[in-house]
C-alpha cells in the first residue's frame, strides 16, 4: 500500500491508431509497485448522440452545508485523504452511531481542494476517477450499523469517461454496492456535473479485511 508522498509514473504506448491510443501506466514508490492502469485516449469524432442518464433530484450544493460546518469545531479528521475534498452531504447524522442501516448507497457533493478544476483534460478526468472509487466503501457501509470491524480496499475499478466539464467545481458522486458476500463487495458508481450531466461511470470490487488492532 502506498504512503502519502512522491510516486514514480511510467507511461508506455501499447497501441496507436488513427483516432485512438492505448497507454499503460505503472506507479511505483521507492521501487515497489503501487498501481497498474490501462487507458484509452480517443480523438474527437462524429457518431451517435443521445443522453438517457438523468441525475437524481437532489438539493444543489448552494442549498447544503459543508461537512466542516456540521462537525463539532474540535472534531478530529484522522484520515488525511479526506483533506483533498470539500464535502456537502445530502444526509447527516450528528451522532453516527444513530445512523440506521439502509440501502447500500452513498451520495454527496464534492469539490477538490485547494484546486477545484484543472485545464488538462486527463488531469480533470481524474477528479471523477477518484470519486468513482472512493464512494464504493461508504456505499457498502450504509447497509450496516456503525462501527464495522472491516475495511475494504479496491481490487479493481473500470471507468468510462463520457464527457468533460472543467467548469463544474462541484461534482455529485454516487456509489451503490448491491452485493457483498464471501469477503468481496461489488460496486457501481457515477459522477455528475453541477449542471446534471453524467461525466463518468464505473464499477469494481472491494476486498474485505479486518481493521488493524491499532
Amino acid at each position: 500500500m502506498a504512503r502519502f508522498g512522491e510516486v514514480d509514473v511510467d507511461v508506455r504506448v501499447l497501441r496507436r491508431a488513427r483516432r485512438a491510443e492505448s497507454l499503460a501506466v505503472s506507479l511505483t514508490q521507492e521501487g515497489v509497485p503501487v498501481l497498474e492502469a490501462l487507458a484509452w485516449f480517443v480523438a474527437d469524432g462524429d457518431g451517435l448522440v443521445h443522453d438517457a442518464a438523468p441525475m437524481a433530484a437532489v438539493a444543489p450544493p448552494v442549498d447544503l452545508a459543508f461537512l466542516s460546518e456540521l462537525l463539532p469545531p474540535d472534531a478530529p479528521n484522522p484520515y488525511r485523504f479526506w483533506r483533498n475534498f470539500e464535502l456537502k452531504p445530502l444526509e447527516w447524522w450528528p451522532d453516527p452511531t444513530e445512523r440506521p442501516a439502509g440501502d447500500p448507497m452513498a451520495r454527496g457533493w464534492y469539490r477538490y481542494a485547494p484546486t477545484a478544476t484543472f485545464e488538462d483534460p486527463a488531469v480533470d478526468a481524474c477528479r471523477s476517477l477518484i470519486l468513482l472509487d472512493t464512494l464504493s466503501w461508504p456505499a457498502a457501509t450504509r447497509a450496516h450499523p456503525w462501527g464495522l470491524p472491516w475495511m475494504a480496499p479496491s481490487l479493481d475499478v473500470a471507468v468510462q469517461f463520457h464527457r468533460s466539464d472543467p467548469a463544474s467545481g462541484w461534482l455529485l458522486a454516487e456509489g451503490v454496492a448491491p452485493v457483498a458476500e464471501e469477503g468481496l463487495i461489488g460496486f457501481r458508481s457515477s459522477v455528475w456535473s453541477e449542471g446534471g450531466r453524467l461525466l463518468a461511470s464505473g464499477s469494481g470490487q472491494l476486498l474485505c479485511r479486518p481493521v488493524p488492532a491499532s
